[in-house]
Order: structure tokens, then sequence, then C-alpha cells
């Protein structure tokens, strides 16, 4: 297996610079970050910034998604995870128009 993502320029999970958990972390306070701003986007600085406190940069990440891309299972259940965390925090919720 190892030798096979080493030929596909992957690394094995176990190589990573991001695991799961990290991952998740990241996403979610990257995503709390633009949901913090009217038009729902954070700037190069602001994200660097925040990658920079887990000591990771964005390459990290597309390798974590490039690495687990091709198990469903496994990368619906870290959105999942996301969402849910996301869903807890009340500033995470969209909110509602005067329309309704």
């Amino acid at each position: 297996m190892a030798c096979l993502l080493a030929a596909a320029g992957c690394s094995p999970p176990s190589e990573l610079a991001v695991d799961r958990e990290t991952f998740i972390d990241v996403y979610v306070e990257l995503r709390m970050a633009a949901l913090d701003r009217d038009d729902a986007t954070i700037t190069e600085a602001e994200r660097d910034e925040i990658l920079a406190s887990h000591e990771i940069n964005q390459e990290d990440l597309f390798a974590f998604a490039e690495a687990h891309g091709n198990d469903p299972v496994y990368m619906l259940q870290v959105w999942e995870e996301i969402e849910d965390r996301l869903n807890l925090d009340p500033q995470a919720r969209p909110q509602a128009d005067s329309t309704g």
C-alpha cells in the first residue's frame, strides 16, 4: 500500500502532517472565521494565521484530502463531524434574514 501511494505521489496516512482531528479542527476554525465576516470569506493572511497556529500549511490540508479522498465513507464521517461541530456553535448557524 505504501509503495502504491508513493508511486502515485501520495503519502500514506500515517506519514501525513495532518491527522484527522487536526484537519477537522482547522477546517472548523477556517469556516468559523469566514462566518464572522459579512461576505463569508477570509483573507489569505487570516487563513495563513489559522494554519500557522496549528503548525500546518495549505498543502498539508490538500495532502490529507488527497490521501483519504478514495475512501468516501471515511471522508463522509470527517465532513459529518465538521458539520456537527459547526452546528454546535450558535455563531456558526446562518442568521435568518428579515423575510424569515
